[in-house]
């Protein structure tokens, strides 16, 4: 299960390095980090829940709130990137 578990997260690794390569040029890159913030989540909760078969508990909602600070590091990263390369000579 484990290996099974290991391998997955490597094919899943490797086909997101080949679409963000074939849309890097027609996409911002940024959108592609919203959409893998955004689509990673429910994903987990989803698997949590078939795991333990318990909803979270409504005092810890707010933890939902930081998913935007999360992606915000990702921002800031690759904006200084584009704002790095547009500055060299």
């Amino acid at each position: 299960m484990v290996h099974t578990a290991l391998v997955l997260a490597q094919v899943i690794f490797g086909g997101g390095s080949v679409v963000g390569k074939l849309g890097i040029d027609k996409f911002n890159p940024i959108s592609f980090a919203f959409i893998r913030e955004g689509s990673a989540g429910p994903i987990l909760c989803i698997f949590a829940y078939l795991k333990d078969r318990v909803l979270p508990n409504p005092r810890h909602i707010w933890w939902f709130f930081f998913g935007p600070d999360f992606s915000s590091s990702q921002t800031n990263y690759i904006s200084s990137l584009e704002l790095s390369y547009q500055m060299q000579w």
